[in-house]
């Protein structure tokens, strides 16, 4: 609408130094012509060059016809509608948000396409997110090499939420996800070895948050199957809840687990009705 505003600024302006004569003088098609170049530019989407030739002519104390003025007016909403854009997208760069400092140069451009520093800005971010998601990997094969697996994935999934990071981190978190899950198992293998079984629980609990996909999932529901187990044979039953509870959020289709559940609340309901629930 307001690229066609602009067109038809710059034919009626076109319609009326033609009919101006020679008259006008010199001065007055001088100003006709920077008038025609803020309508032209206006209709082009050159906005910030349209916006900012039109206030030189105002400034130096000409003026243009209205059609052209409103064509201005239009290239003025638009250019700040989009500057507003890049403040934002400059704070969470600041912020070291580079995520959102991208879209929101993306959003900027959306509102006016031909704004040349801004796409150099949004080039430029993209370089230094190219170069946080390098420092990433690298944060993380060290803190992977270091037996600290949680912390690997931590850099990863940083990484990946960086622009271009997701699809350059893809395999690398996955491989760390499984590490994590791995450790975590390893862990309540440990724990429940040695009796705690409270501590088991626990490791179990993480290596579901941790996302574990195919046999390492598997691995994650078996183990707190038979865990829920030895908890609800020795009394434990609020564990045993929790343990099958947080492991049916891997298989909710998983009979077994769904039998238990029923069993150890059934059990649970029949405590608090004779006021012996455990704590």
């Amino acid at each position: 609408m307001r690229r066609r505003a602009a067109s038809l600024a710059l034919a009626a302006l076109s319609a009326g130094c033609a009919t101006s004569g020679p008259e006008g003088g010199r001065d007055q098609a001088i100003a006709g012509s920077e008038c025609a170049r803020v309508a032209s530019l206006a209709a082009a989407g050159e906005h910030k060059p349209a916006v900012d030739l039109f206030d030189e002519l105002r400034a130096a104390g000409g003026g243009c016809p209205a059609p052209v003025a409103q064509a201005a007016a239009g290239s003025r909403e638009l250019l700040g509608r989009a500057d507003d854009q890049v403040r934002a997208a400059l704070a969470a760069r600041d912020a070291g948000d580079l995520a959102a400092a991208r879209r929101r140069l993306g959003e900027a451009l959306e509102i006016y396409p031909r704004y040349y520093w801004v796409q150099k800005l949004e080039s430029e971010l993209g370089q230094t997110a190219d170069r946080e998601v390098e420092a990433l990997r690298e944060r993380a094969a060290a803190e992977r090499a270091a037996g600290r697996a949680e912390e690997a994935v931590a850099a990863l999934e940083r990484a990946s939420a960086l622009p271009g990071g997701a699809a350059r981190v893809s395999a690398e978190l996955v491989a760390a996800r499984e590490a994590l899950v791995e450790a975590r198992l390893s862990a309540a293998y440990e724990a429940q070895r040695n009796g705690r079984l409270e501590a088991a629980v626990e490791e179990v609990r993480k290596a579901v948050a941790a996302g574990p996909d195919g046999a390492a999932r598997d691995r994650v529901v078996e183990f707190g199957l038979r865990l829920g187990q030895k908890l609800f044979a020795a009394g434990s039953l609020v564990d045993a809840r929790a343990v099958w509870t947080a492991v049916l959020s891997l298989a909710p289709g998983d009979p077994t687990l769904r039998q238990f559940l029923e069993q150890v609340e059934t059990r649970l309901e029949k405590l608090e009705r004779i006021g012996d629930a455990p704590p």
